[in-house]
């Protein structure tokens, strides 16, 4: 399982899913790419909307989450790839 965060240096949100994220039990450890260091790829792909975290498994179609989201909403989008 991968997990990626999209998000930007100066972002709130951003912010607040890190330390949402450093609460939660995770199968992986959370990848974070900020659009400041690679805007191409954000544009690749359609990463609109800060902070934005992708879910997968490999075989699978990713799962991408937006905005401040709580621990419950992350566990199960991980529960719907394993």
């Amino acid at each position: 399982m991968n997990i990626t965060k999209y998000a930007s240096q100066g972002c709130v949100k951003c912010k607040v899913l890190d330390r949402t994220l450093k609460t939660m039990t995770l199968p992986c450890d959370v990848t974070t790419l900020y659009v400041e260091d690679n805007e191409e790829l954000f544009k690749e792909k359609h990463i609109e909307s800060l902070p934005t975290l992708e879910i997968s498994e490999a075989g699978k179609d990713p799962i991408y989450l937006t905005g401040v989201l709580a621990p419950k909403q992350i566990n199960e989008a991980i529960s719907q790839l394993k």
